[in-house]
């Protein structure tokens, strides 16, 4: 018996019952297997297991939560499940963190991918967030935000707070996960890293926070400067404020 991990990609129910699932290990390079739950109702004995085994699948999908599935190989059945188990995303251990970047953000862009021409259907490229951040040593590093990883509802809320930074140029601290090249788990790339920054390098961003100045630490103050002729109320609420150093 056998044992393999990672995230459900597909999930088929066929037409003489049995059940075809395609696992994704993100944990080690993105590979995919097959695997089969046999005839749901080909023995009752085990019609309540399998019906189970289907559910918790099902649920894996629903929740994109990390599975381990037991199994046996069969020359003439293929992977036959025997046991599976679902665990808190954390359990899949892989992901790198790279190093904390520091700087201000001074742009931001949105843009929408879609399945690429050659690929196999359902592939869908991930939405992408482009972050322009200005380091304190004066240049400039574009980073990315994939807009749909599993903790979705965790990238849209750093997308919100770096959208907060650049109306008010609050510093920030990102930290990065190194160049990832996406691939269908076939070789096939559907995100082409060498079209994302200009060092040919897709660096994606992993956390957030806002840099919190000690009192003591203080040297000089923030302050918003009016434009000429221009009230602050008329300010888009999109449009990020000009500020300066004011000692």
């Amino acid at each position: 018996m056998a044992t393999f991990r990672g995230l459900v990609q597909t999930l088929q129910i066929r037409d003489d019952g049995w059940v075809e699932v395609i696992i994704q290990a993100v944990h080690a390079g993105n590979a995919t297997q097959a695997f089969f739950i046999k005839n749901l109702d080909g023995d009752i004995t085990m019609a309540h297991k399998r019906l189970g085994q289907l559910s918790l699948l099902r649920d894996a999908v629903t929740r994109i939560l990390p599975v381990e599935i037991d199994y046996e190989a069969d020359e003439a059945q293929g992977n036959l499940i025997t046991e599976v188990m679902i665990h808190p995303r954390p359990s899949i251990t892989g992901r790198a963190f790279g190093s904390p970047i520091q700087g201000t953000v001074i742009g931001i862009s949105i843009t929408e991918l879609g399945p690429l021409s050659g690929l196999y259907p359902y592939n869908d490229a991930p939405d992408l967030a482009g972050i322009t951040l200005l380091k304190e040593d004066g240049t400039l590093v574009t980073l990315q935000l994939d807009l749909q990883r599993e903790e979705s509802l965790t990238m849209h809320a750093m997308l919100a707070m770096l959208q907060s930074a650049y109306k008010t140029r609050r510093p920030v601290i990102l930290v990065t996960a190194g160049a990832r090249s996406k691939t269908d788990g076939t070789g096939h790339h559907f995100l082409s890293a060498a079209n994302l920054s200009s060092t040919n390098e897709a660096v994606f961003i992993e956390g957030c926070e806002w840099v919190t100045v000690p009192e003591e630490a203080l040297t000089y103050g923030y302050a918003f400067i009016e434009r000429i002729g221009q009230r602050f109320e008329s300010y888009d609420s999109t449009e990020a404020l000009a500020l300066s150093k004011a000692s």
